[in-house]
């Protein structure tokens, strides 16, 4: 389906910065004498979106490209940090002859590191999601229904000497309190949405939490109207 396709194209770019580390650990494994031309070729064997992507850096080679050339093709294509730092790490290693086992190994484990603070940080950002999502899209919307229609039952006439709204007719004002709410629950999806797409870092998905959160709050709504009744 197209939207399950949009979705994946989303998340390549993540998946793919996440790939890098077994790249890295895949690299450490060759001996010294294995020049970094042998190694992409190694690597690109695989079948995984880094794996992809530097098969195109083994063709630009093949026709006559320099590693340094294919090297920046590879971070053009991709923006990410750890593909950068791959392609960084390929050129240090290709031009010093050093040790690259252990050049590739301690990179691997930095990001490794940086993975494991970055899924703790992502665990309590999901509780935070949860909480904003489930509180603000499910209980919000039944309670403010549910108190529309406990207005329903509600005498205004009494309100009259002291509000000015008393005036209103009662149907009237019950009108103006569900567009007040249907306004209300619309402002919240698009704060939400913002909100949880600038935390994971992709405003692309902004649009896709609100197609999700607007419809749910508005369900919600209309269902905590039909259990009061």
């Amino acid at each position: 389906m197209p939207m399950f396709g949009f979705l994946r194209k989303i998340n390549e770019p993540k998946k793919m910065e996440n790939e890098i580390v077994d790249a890295l650990l895949q690299a450490s494994t060759y001996p010294n004498e294995c020049s970094i031309e042998e190694i992409i070729r190694k690597i690109a064997t695989g079948d995984n979106l880094i794996s992809r992507e530097l098969k195109i850096a083994e063709q630009e080679m093949e026709k006559g490209a320099s590693l340094e050339e294919s090297m920046q093709g590879l971070e053009k294509r991709n923006k990410g940090k750890n593909v950068r730092l791959l392609a960084k790490l390929f050129l240090q290693a290709h031009r010093n002859k050093a040790d690259n086992s252990m050049l590739f190994r301690n990179a691997a484990e930095d990001l490794m590191e940086k993975r494991i603070l970055e899924d703790e940080k992502n665990i309590a950002l999901m509780a935070q999601k949860y909480t904003l999502l489930i509180g603000g899209a499910i209980i919000v919307p039944l309670v403010l229904s549910m108190l529309v229609s406990l207005m329903a039952d509600f005498d205004f006439e009494g309100l009259k000497e002291f509000y000015s709204a008393g005036s209103l007719d009662k149907k009237e004002l019950l009108e103006m309190v569900k567009l007040a709410n249907l306004i209300y629950i619309g402002e919240y999806s698009i704060i939400a949405s913002v909100f949880l797409a600038k935390q994971e870092n992709n405003m692309k998905k902004a649009f896709i939490y609100f197609l999700a959160i607007l419809p749910v709050s508005i369900c919600c709504f209309l269902i905590g109207k039909i259990l009061i009744g």
